[in-house]
């Protein structure tokens, strides 16, 4: 990739790759101790918790992103995405590692899948473009386990969405 091009499906479909497909494993892998306190330098009582953050985010991907694609207007209000967040978190509590761990890579799977279906013209599409990059980019980055490679976009300079192709402002990334 050069430097500050605006990435496309493949890019994204690495990234998938490189980071989020090997999330779940190589967090799993630390000792408890290093899980428990990757967990609370991370904002959260548990990896579970933290698992379940991510998935909320993949998940609100998987909804937003086709309507976005075809041109439609999408925004999630900050009481939404607060509820959302703290519902994702607290059904974690009740579920295994294991089963947190799957719905994470099920919706992982569903999202490179959906990458894979865009139309070329979503990945030109400022709000398409501006959340597929804070989520896949910058929330991995902001949660990036101990001792991974940076997202692979990163690492190569992928384009941030410029200034004015944000719409993700309003509902800042939760913690």
């Amino acid at each position: 990739m050069t430097q500050n091009r605006r990435l496309m499906r493949q890019d994204f479909l690495d990234v998938m790759d490189v980071t989020w497909a090997r999330y779940v494993p190589t967090i799993i892998a630390l000792t408890e101790e290093d899980q428990a306190r990757y967990a609370r330098a991370e904002g959260y009582n548990d990896i579970k918790e933290l698992i379940a953050h991510l998935s909320l985010r993949l998940q609100q991907l998987l909804d937003v992103i086709p309507a976005l694609a075809e041109g439609e207007a999408v925004t999630i209000p900050d009481e939404d995405a607060n509820a959302s967040h703290a519902r994702a978190v607290e059904s974690a509590r009740d579920q295994t590692l294991e089963q947190v761990a799957a719905d994470f890579n099920s919706l992982q799977d569903a999202v490179a899948g959906m990458l894979g279906d865009l139309p070329d013209t979503a990945f030109e599409r400022a709000p398409t473009y501006d959340w597929l990059y804070r989520t896949l980019i910058e929330h991995y980055q902001a949660h990036e386990p101990p001792g991974e490679p940076q997202n692979p976009a990163a690492q190569h300079g992928g384009a941030r969405p410029a200034p004015g192709e944000h719409i993700m402002e309003d509902n800042p990334p939760q913690p």
